[in-house]
């Protein structure tokens, strides 16, 4: 491609013009929007839409800065929502995405798409995929006099803390699976984050006690877990914590009320940004469903639409911490 300027880039307008440019070179009949997919489908009537790829900048995620002799640059990652819209946009769509993973300074993220996302839309959910491009600021070394005189004081080094949180055990085959929307903090210095839908999470600029330490405290579904770190130099790497939790594996079926198997149906919890989508018979298997679930919890919707639950034949089944799947699913019953 004859695209100028390349990743990564210094700001989001630099990405923008990117974006626009290197889809025109793609393919020179394509529209590039950056609104919202909602406002863009609204804004034309249906059947004249233009071919049209939208790139809506959805997130914008801090990453860790390198340690090394010079000043280390800042650096993000800006996530894009990517949509097409008007006549071939499936075909559109599979193009670019093809285009993106052919170059290795971009990446296709694989992070479900919540429910709730698609409702703030207004528009039932779509073909999509999210697109990463990395933002870099690179910073001038500072000039600092050499003091030949005086006394030296400690100073506390400052470090990032990051890495995923797991449950060990709680998949399918004894694996271990990531715990989504749990609560890290540090209650020293009253900073929490919460992870992402792998496990993730960052805690920039984090200062130990005087013994070198940093204790975190993690909370996840009525849990609460310590986690010191015991050496400064081991948070600056990724950190790998076990939360042992009392989760199972979900086996199940949607039926419609006259019986049939409801396929292509999306079942979310809302509360833990997790979902499945039922196979042609049906049937689905979720792992790391809540021991204690309740019928009122799931979300279901089929093509845009939510479902509403009348009746459930059998009891709720479970399989506790990944030891296989029940021989009998669950059977619901879902109002279309």
């Amino acid at each position: 491609m004859s695209t100028s300027g390349a990743p990564p880039f210094t700001s989001v307008q630099e990405a923008d013009s990117f974006l626009t440019t290197w889809t025109k070179d793609l393919n020179q009949t394509i529209d590039v929007s950056f609104d919202p997919p909602g406002s863009l489908f609204a804004s034309t009537p249906t059947g004249s839409q233009p071919t049209t790829i939208s790139f809506y900048l959805i997130e914008i995620v801090p990453v860790p800065s390198l340690r090394g002799a010079k000043r280390p640059p800042l650096q993000a990652n800006l996530n894009y929502l990517v949509t097409s819209w008007g006549q071939n946009q499936h075909h559109i769509l599979t193009q670019c995405m093809f285009a993106v993973m052919e170059n290795p300074q971009l990446e296709v993220r694989t992070d479900p798409l919540p429910l709730v996302v698609w409702s703030s839309f207004g528009i039932p959910p779509r073909p999509s995929f999210l697109l990463q491009v990395p933002l870099r600021l690179e910073r001038l070394e500072r000039n600092v006099p050499l003091v030949r005189e005086g006394r030296l004081l400690p100073i506390p080094a400052h470090v990032n803390v990051y890495g995923r949180i797991q449950v060990p055990n709680a998949g399918r085959n004894n694996q271990a699976i990531s715990l989504s929307a749990a609560q890290v903090s540090i209650d020293s210095l009253n900073r929490s984050v919460t992870t992402d839908t792998r496990g993730h999470f960052h805690l920039a600029n984090v200062q130990p006690n005087a013994q070198g330490e940093i204790e975190l405290r993690i909370t996840a579904r009525g849990h609460t877990l310590t986690h010191t770190i015991s050496e400064t130099g081991a948070a600056d790497a990724p950190v790998l914590i076990d939360l042992p939790l009392p989760l199972a594996t979900l086996n199940g079926r949607i039926l419609t009320p006259t019986n049939d198997p409801l396929a292509n149906a999306r079942i979310e919890f809302p509360n833990e940004k997790q979902y499945v989508i039922t196979r042609p018979d049906g049937r689905f298997i979720f792992d790391g469903a809540p021991a204690n679930l309740q019928p009122h919890q799931l979300a279901v919707m089929q093509n845009g639409r939510p479902l509403t639950i009348t009746h459930q034949t059998n009891e709720w089944l479970f399989q506790q911490q990944g030891s296989g799947s029940p021989s009998e699913p669950v059977v619901i019953q879902f109002k279309l």
